[in-house]
């Protein structure tokens, strides 16, 4: 289809000066859509940042009672599973924000090492000098 429009169709048009102006028009419309779709994405994506969030908080409130609702049974194999694949890709998460954190730290204590060390070879110079 894609060969077809660009072998057999596009190159049939042909754009004069005239249509400078037309051209500009749906240009701007096209970025006028571009820009609204490119907000709904971002107040989407701000409201599942916000379940998210929602989430955590009702996840806190509820851990602690877990365990008794476990011992008396109010809990069915069906939600257990949920939970389990709940916590799992809760973990997965998790472990890739501790491994940026790691990283960070790393990067940032040999950056103070560097800097360390290149403060004692200023100082010894400056005491030789």
């Amino acid at each position: 289809m894609l060969r077809m429009l660009h072998c057999y169709i596009l190159p049939k048009i042909v754009l004069h000066k005239e249509d400078i102006d037309k051209i500009q028009k749906a240009m701007n419309v096209q970025v006028e859509c571009i820009h609204a779709l490119d907000e709904e994405v971002v107040a989407h994506c701000h409201g599942i940042e916000s379940c998210y969030k929602e989430l955590n908080i009702l996840r806190s409130d509820f851990l602690p009672e877990l365990e008794d609702m476990i011992n008396n049974r109010e809990c069915s194999k069906d939600f257990l599973e949920m939970l389990l694949s709940d916590v799992r890709r809760e973990e997965s998460n998790i472990r890739l924000k501790v491994s940026s954190l790691v990283f960070l730290t790393e990067q940032l204590i040999y950056t103070i090492k560097s800097c360390k060390q290149v403060q004692c070879f200023n100082l010894k110079n400056k005491s030789t000098s």
